[in-house]
Formats: C-alpha cells, sequence, structure tokens
C-alpha cells in the first residue's frame, strides 16, 4: 500500500462515465433517504435504467425526471450526492488501508 497512488481526475472522470450498475444502489439509498420507500425507489431506478448502459449524467438526469413527475414532494437536492464523493465513506476506506499496510510492516 506504500506505493498506491490515487489519480484524483481519472476517479472523477470514472465517475462521471460510470454505468448504471455502479450508481443503482447509491441511488436506491438516496431516494430512500429522501423519504420514498424502498419498493418504489426500487421502481424508479429500474425504470431509469431500462435504456441501458448510460452516462452517469444521462442515468441521474432520467432518474430526476422520473421524481419530479410522479413524487414531486420529493426534493431534488437527493441527486447531488449520487455524484459526489462521500467524504465519511472514503476516510474509513483510507483508515483501513493505512491499517493494513501498519499490519503489514509490523510482521
Amino acid at each position: 500500500m506504500s506505493d498506491l497512488v490515487v489519480n484524483v481526475s481519472q476517479m472523477s472522470a470514472q465517475v462521471t462515465t460510470a454505468s448504471v450498475s455502479t450508481l443503482s444502489n447509491g441511488a436506491l439509498v438516496r431516494l430512500s433517504d429522501a423519504g420514498l420507500p424502498w419498493s418504489v425507489a426500487w421502481g424508479i431506478v429500474k425504470r431509469a435504467s431500462r435504456a441501458g448502459q448510460l452516462p452517469t449524467t444521462e442515468f441521474v438526469a432520467r432518474l430526476k425526471e422520473i421524481v419530479a413527475a410522479d413524487y414531486p414532494e420529493i426534493d431534488q437536492s437527493w441527486a447531488a450526492e449520487l455524484v459526489r464523493p462521500d467524504p465519511v465513506r472514503l476516510d474509513g476506506v483510507f483508515n483501513r488501508l493505512s491499517g493494513l499496510n501498519e499490519d503489514v510492516d509490523r510482521r
């Protein structure tokens, strides 16, 4: 892990071109957090993904259109969280990785 190099621009490019399958779970969580039952959120994600492999921006746009049309009471801020990294989770990942590195060093 000591030689790990993180290319932020490459990671950002991957996020913006991620497939539907990459974002669908996050969409389910965000829609549920916004107040929709999981089964309803699942239906929305399924409808939005019918077009197959879409770039991130198109998939999020389809999700937002469906939610706005069918559930106008849901604040659209849930969608911004889909393409924004979660620093709490990333910090946890990096902390676990650095812990692994320390364990290897001690051996």
